[in-house]
């Protein structure tokens, strides 16, 4: 009989178990989620270094392993005894009058004197059973921490879906610089230089003219920068928003007199240096 009420309080400790594996499994999913997300957007606004992103990785690991710790390993360490259910279930239904738990302290197997009359036990044993019959021992199972797991990690797949559809590539990109923080990746550039113009060949002592269209994100300042033959550099000077467009750029050098090299930068953006011969 006694075997009975152990298979119906094993049962709520699995349950318990489960309740317990499920949430702390869903807190480490959403604690990942949360990590890369926030790593990724601090990346991705700042561009940060090899370095930086090491650290991220190792406090995005070692928050993990607390959240595990707490969560997981310490909760399914402690040991849940068939009294301990039985109290339990006692104080959400004072009837038993300590029944159920009497019931479960007696030793099936040996006969202690001292444990008082058989004929008395067997009646306790008798009246916890019929008194826990009709009673559902899933009530001493809290499951409202599984309820707030999944509502943080429906809330939170959510938003990690709607990023990584708005920008799936620069999802892709912030994952792996994280994942592997000494990789060569390099975010995809927000400007973007489409089309440069500037005269192949011209006359000594003639302007020279270069054109920029940019695209993406749009900065406040191009500039174009010189860098001479015969070693000058001089400081780069902004080119002009042209006034047909709002996305072009002009820089204009005076007098062209000795080849020399350009190069034009602006935003996350710049170009290789580019020849010019007379």
């Amino acid at each position: 009989m006694i075997a009975e009420l152990q298979d119906r309080l094993k049962g709520a400790r699995q349950r318990i178990r489960r309740v317990i594996v499920w949430s702390g499994v869903s807190w480490l999913v959403i604690v990942a989620l949360i990590g890369v997300a926030a790593a990724g957007l601090f990346d991705w606004t700042f561009h940060v270094s090899s370095e930086l992103r090491l650290i991220l990785l190792i406090a995005i690991g070692g928050v993990l392993a607390w959240t595990a710790l707490r969560r997981l390993i310490i909760p399914l360490g402690v040991r849940i005894s068939d009294l301990h259910l039985a109290l339990r279930i006692e104080r959400m239904h004072p009837e038993l009058e300590e029944s159920l738990s009497s019931t479960v302290s007696f030793d099936r197997e040996v006969e202690d004197r001292l444990a008082g009359s058989t004929v008395l036990r067997r009646a306790v044993v008798r009246r916890a059973l019929d008194q826990t019959r009709d009673l559902n021992f899933d009530d001493i199972v809290n499951d409202r921490p599984r309820s707030s797991a999944n509502r943080w990690l429906i809330a939170t797949a959510l938003i990690a879906l709607l990023l990584v559809a708005l920008d799936p590539f620069g999802a892709y990109v912030a994952v792996r610089r994280l994942v592997y923080p000494f990789t060569s990746l390099e975010w995809p550039k927000r400007t973007i230089f489409a089309k440069i113009d500037f005269p192949e060949r011209m006359a000594k002592g003639d302007p020279f003219t270069a054109s920029v269209d940019v695209k993406g994100r749009i900065p406040d300042r191009i500039f174009i920068e010189y860098r001479f033959s015969d070693g000058q550099r001089p400081p780069a000077s902004s080119m002009v928003a042209s006034v047909d467009t709002k996305d072009r750029f002009v820089g204009t050098l005076e007098a062209a007199t000795q080849p020399f090299d350009f190069a034009i930068r602006g935003g996350d953006n710049e170009t290789d240096w580019k020849h010019w011969k007379m």
